[in-house]
């Protein structure tokens, strides 16, 4: 009788060990993904922010915020582009809310002298919006 005791104690033993373990590396699993998701949300937004300020930046604009000439997109434009299309852990996200259409529709009418530069800055802010607001609901 005294093994059988000795055997459910073992066991027991062995159960607490391996579920440890198993929610151990579900856990760090899951912080490792919430970091990754966190570091690709940031990058986006700083590649945006980017793009965002190099339109604003350096084109020749008229007096009522409309583009004077057409041009090539620029450094930090086509990084904003491949951003939006290379995470890996936010991609999900960006396609459902069409942020990279929404936010290349913009550029392209600013560039195509379609919308003033503060109808630019106005789809800027909102999809930066979104994209914080997806950030904030994926580390909830």
């Amino acid at each position: 009788m005294a093994w059988i005791s000795n055997l459910i104690t073992v066991i027991g033993t062995l159960g607490g060990v391996f579920l440890g373990q198993y929610y151990t590396r579900k856990s760090q699993r899951d912080q490792w993904l919430l970091d990754n998701k966190k570091q690709e949300y940031r990058e986006l937004l700083d590649a945006l922010a980017a793009a965002h300020m190099s339109l604003m930046t350096n084109i020749p604009l008229d007096k009522s915020g409309f583009i004077l000439e057409r041009r090539r997109p620029g450094p930090a434009e086509i990084i904003a582009y491949r951003v939006m299309r290379d995470r890996i852990f936010i991609a999900r996200e960006v396609a459902q809310e069409k942020l990279a259409k929404k936010w290349e529709q913009a550029a392209a009418s600013f560039d195509g002298q379609h919308i003033p530069i503060k109808e630019l800055t106005d789809r800027y802010l909102e999809v930066h919006d979104v994209i914080v607001d997806l950030a904030l609901k994926s580390l909830a």
